[in-house]
């Protein structure tokens, strides 16, 4: 198998299944006839800066810059559900943002406008306690939560996988899984 360093239409051409459409036989592009996506590719990048105020000043840059996703992602010690007090010296900033207070989430995001920009949080294991500060610093800004786009990311067989243990069972983040879910249907 070789592999070239950049592929044109004219490499695709001649593919037997290059002429079918979405949702054509022999449904090699999916056996929907439209795609769901209907709008443009948005420009996402995690800002992996140890402080709020780091992430808060590059996000603001950056979405001047053409940036369309605000892309938080916690440190090592908010992943692994630590308080950075806590938290041995070295997971604290390391990998990702260190935030641990809703004072901390509304200085990260201060000046981005939530109802517009779409948010992908990476919490780590647990994302009840991020949800949670979420919320409520919508609520204090008024921000319909009906109008965030985004995504709460939160995966607890990789967070098992990266550090070999769980900031709490993995029965309890399931359950907070599942009232997040449920709380997130109830408000669509």
């Amino acid at each position: 198998l070789e592999l070239g360093p950049m592929y044109t239409a004219a490499d695709v051409g001649a593919l037997p299944w290059a002429e079918h459409l979405p949702g054509q036989p022999p449904y090699v592009r999916g056996h929907w006839p439209r795609s769901s996506f209907t709008g443009r590719w948005l420009v996402a990048q995690e800002l992996a800066y140890p402080t709020v105020e780091e992430f808060n000043q590059a996000l603001r840059e950056d979405l001047e810059r053409g940036l369309d996703i605000a892309c938080l992602r916690l440190d090592s010690a908010g992943f692994l559900g630590l308080d950075p007090d806590q938290a041995d010296p070295h997971l604290v900033g390391q990998d990702g943002t260190s935030l641990a207070s809703l004072a901390e989430l509304e200085t990260a995001l201060q000046g981005v406008d939530l109802a517009r920009i779409p948010l992908c949080m990476q919490p780590g294991s647990s994302a009840l306690p991020m949800a949670a500060m979420l919320v409520a610093m919508l609520r204090r800004q008024d921000v319909d939560l009906k109008e965030l786009k985004g995504g709460l990311g939160s995966d607890p067989v990789f967070g098992l996988a990266r550090s070999g243990s769980l900031p709490t069972a993995m029965e309890q983040i399931q359950d907070e899984l599942a009232i997040l879910t449920r709380w997130a249907c109830v408000r669509r």
